[in-house]
């Protein structure tokens, strides 16, 4: 390949980092620790969005060296997959429950059929993307996780447009209000372009997750396979259907297993 000049490169195109992004990075940092010890914050969630696919496909392809965007001219059916809200508690080092999102109608049937489900939080939009509604029922499920602690909740996420909107923080303002003050909900934001230098899911837990997911899936798959008559007249690059319950347990089960390495690690 080096030869006829290409390279193998990942099919994405990402966000453009600033050139000055490490002072950028320690100042917002910094500003953060700031404010949550001024408002003496005692439990801090850091939070990110991830995409996540029912079905895998290749995430790197061959390009011509020295090209800076990259992608593939494949169809993908883009609400073939769900929004997934990954969030870490810092003072239990752990991942706080999956907050999901699927394509579908907000508040709708399929809603109310995953309302009762404990294990994840369940949630449908139009494009399965984060909205201010979802938004607003994250903030709350945030709010209330040390309810009645006697502690602030820190949780600090990126400057996306759905974070920082007018209707999100009215809807912040309200919460905060039917609150005591010292268990008030903190929200402060990663800076525009660096999430993927100063955000700690987006550093150290997202990569691992979804590859524990892709393992999930192959497992999936290679089940299937064995035990069922269905696969017989498979071809090659067929899809083997996988549902939103598949989805999910994939999902809960990755999220296990780094909430057991962890828990070994940290006691």
């Amino acid at each position: 390949m080096q030869r006829i000049r290409f390279t193998e490169r990942k099919a994405t195109i990402s966000q453009k980092i600033p050139i000055d992004w490490k002072d950028k990075a320690r100042q917002g940092a910094a500003r953060v620790v700031k404010v949550f010890r001024d408002k003496n914050v005692g439990a801090v969630m850091a939070a990110d969005e991830t995409f996540i696919h029912f079905h895998e496909r290749h995430s790197r392809i061959l390009v011509p060296t020295g090209e800076r965007h990259v992608g593939s001219s494949m169809r993908i059916n883009e609400k073939d997959g769900c929004t997934l809200m990954v969030t870490l508690d810092l003072l239990s080092s752990s991942l706080l429950r999956p907050f999901i999102i699927f394509t579908g109608k907000f508040g709708k049937t399929l809603m109310k059929q995953w309302q009762s489900y404990s294990n994840s939080i369940v949630l449908f939009t139009s494009n399965h993307w984060m909205t201010a509604e979802t938004n607003i029922l994250y903030l709350k499920y945030i709010a209330e996780l040390y309810e009645g602690r006697g502690m602030r909740v820190g949780l600090v996420y990126d400057h996306a447009p759905t974070h920082v909107c007018d209707e999100v923080e009215q809807a912040l303002k309200q919460i905060n209000a039917c609150r005591p003050e010292e268990e008030e909900l903190v929200v402060e934001f990663i800076d525009p372009c660096l999430t993927s230098i100063y955000q700690p899911p987006d550093v150290a837990v997202n990569r691992v997750l979804k590859k524990m997911i892709r393992e999930e899936y192959h497992n999936h798959v290679t089940e299937l396979c064995r035990s069922s008559e269905q696969t017989t007249n498979l071809n090659a690059g067929d899809k083997i259907p996988v549902s939103r319950e598949n989805l999910v347990q994939f999902i809960e089960n990755a999220y296990n297993k780094i909430n057991f390495r962890t828990k070994r690690i940290f006691g």
